[in-house]
C-alpha cells in the first residue's frame, strides 16, 4: 500500500479488493466521506502536473491494469 498527500487528501493505492473494502466502509459510515480510487487515478495526477509524459502515463496505466484481473 503506498500513500500520497495531495493537499490535505489522501490518495491511497490498493488493490481492487481492497478499494471495493475501503468504499464499503465509506458507504456505511455516517459522517466520514471518502473514496478509494483505481491505481491510474494517481497516474492522472502525475501527467495533470507534467511529472510523466504521455507515453509513461499510457505504459504505467497498462501495466497497472494488466494485474487487476
Amino acid at each position: 500500500m503506498t500513500s500520497i498527500s495531495l493537499s490535505g487528501r489522501f490518495a491511497i493505492l490498493l488493490d481492487k479488493h481492497g478499494r471495493q473494502s475501503i468504499n464499503q466502509v465509506f458507504d456505511d459510515a455516517v459522517e466520514t466521506v471518502g473514496k478509494a480510487v483505481a491505481p491510474t487515478f494517481l497516474l492522472c495526477v502525475l501527467l495533470d502536473v507534467r511529472t510523466c509524459t504521455v507515453e509513461e502515463f499510457y505504459q504505467s496505466c497498462a501495466e497497472m491494469l494488466r494485474g487487476e484481473g
